[in-house]
């Protein structure tokens, strides 16, 4: 007799401070920011046969399966600010600030030095944006990080968001890195832009549910198990140096419990 067993589903808690993020454009499943430029275009054109102008229908982007199949899997994280960028100004003309952000975006608009990345990027400029979006999944689930490419458009021409592969159970950020065109025209990316998808590496008939949560930025600077504050000057990767630090400190636990006797009295 064959048993089969629902698969447990995967749950991500999502935790923000921001009341704009969480009420207006809320990080969600993919399907409802299936972009409105590919729902509006029409299935089939029409075009003439090179060989015998007999007209024809080929099929657009919008039939393909592997977009629509996309949006059916992860989730989105819009755009938590609006950012007006000049890069001519910004960059080529060195100013202090590499855009203009609302408010608290503002303050944590930071860049890496181009000694961390030499030999890529030589053309761009960074840009690292603060997430205002911690994630929780206790598991270690993997996730392909991407940029949200259909729903941005034109914006692609402007900019690279880098793809990446992340995990939610020792860090819980989800930080956006933008590597702007030096020669980039200005624009201005809005608030509620679907601008990164989220793609859990598990079974596709798997369910998975992301749950939000507004929280005030103390509930949600201790969301994940590596402190926002853990320190990086030193040598190695932060979250390998953190799971090597809380394996040393939880034998040491262990030892200490055992060098306890049963009746409460240290040997």
């Amino acid at each position: 007799m064959l048993f089969f067993f629902k698969k447990k589903k995967l749950v991500v808690d999502c935790f923000t401070h921001d009341r704009a993020a969480y009420e207006l454009y809320p990080l969600r499943k993919a399907t409802p920011y299936y972009p409105e430029t590919i729902k509006k275009m029409p299935g089939f054109v029409k075009t003439q046969d090179k060989e015998t102008n007999v007209d024809i229908n080929i099929a657009t982007i919008k039939q393909c399966t592997g977009i629509t199949g996309l949006y059916k899997h992860g989730a989105i994280i819009p755009f938590w600010t609006d950012y007006v960028c000049q890069p001519h100004k910004c960059i080529v003309e060195k100013r202090s600030r590499l855009g203009v952000a609302e408010g608290m975006a503002q303050q944590t608009l930071t860049e890496h030095p181009r000694i961390q990345y030499p030999g890529l990027f030589d053309d761009f400029v960074n840009v690292k944006f603060q997430g205002v979006w911690n994630l929780s999944e206790p598991n270690g689930t993997k996730f392909i990080v991407m940029p949200a490419v259909y729903n941005l458009n034109n914006l692609n021409n402007n900019f690279i968001i880098p793809p990446a592969l992340s995990y939610y159970d020792i860090q819980s950020q989800t930080n956006l890195q933008m590597f702007i065109r030096k020669d980039s025209p200005d624009f201005t990316i809005l608030a509620g832009t679907p601008i990164l998808h989220l793609i859990p590496l598990i079974d596709s008939d798997r369910q998975v549910e992301y749950k939000t949560h507004l929280v005030d930025i103390e509930e949600w600077t201790r969301v994940g198990q590596a402190p926002h504050n853990f320190p990086q000057l030193g040598a190695g990767v932060r979250n390998a140096r953190f799971r090597k630090l809380l394996k040393e400190k939880e034998e040491m636990d262990k030892m200490e419990k055992k060098s306890k006797c049963p009746f409460g009295f240290s040997k």
